[in-house]
């Protein structure tokens, strides 16, 4: 009965931010990065996160996608963070990082999209964040 009553209460998505992009692996077919996500619990109840799924956009433009089975509670109103792996591939990321070489200062306008998978809502809760990212590129 009890869960009954859970599943029936409307879930917020839990906010997300992106406090940190770092490059991992690179090479001529594919890129790897990691993605530091808070995660921000706007509900009365705790939440248990299963599974996160996400895509990282650059001006609009998907590049990378990847998912997380690292599983984690974020508490009523309170906040985790995550790693999230993803990878690109080189004729998606590369044109993106032509136009930031032409003016490294300004940053691109990214955003990280995707569901927080939760037992108690079929095919998780959507979220979105937007940011602008400043590459640590090295080659």
């Amino acid at each position: 009965m009890a869960c009954s009553s859970l599943s029936q209460k409307v879930l917020q998505a839990p906010n997300i931010t992106a406090v940190g992009i770092k490059t991992g692996d690179m090479s001529l077919t594919e890129q790897h990065f990691t993605l530091t996500l808070t995660l921000q619990n706007p509900n009365d109840i705790p939440i248990p996160l299963t599974k996160l799924g996400a895509e990282f956009l650059i001006n609009g433009l998907s590049m990378a996608q990847g998912q997380t089975q690292q599983s984690v509670t974020l508490p009523r109103h309170g906040e985790a963070k995550i790693q999230l792996d993803v990878v690109s591939q080189l004729n998606n990321l590369l044109p993106q990082v032509k136009k930031w070489l032409k003016n490294p200062g300004q940053g691109l306008p990214y955003s990280v999209k995707g569901n927080a998978f939760v037992p108690l809502k079929s095919g998780g809760l959507p979220f979105e964040y937007k940011g602008l990212w400043k590459p640590d590129l090295r080659f």
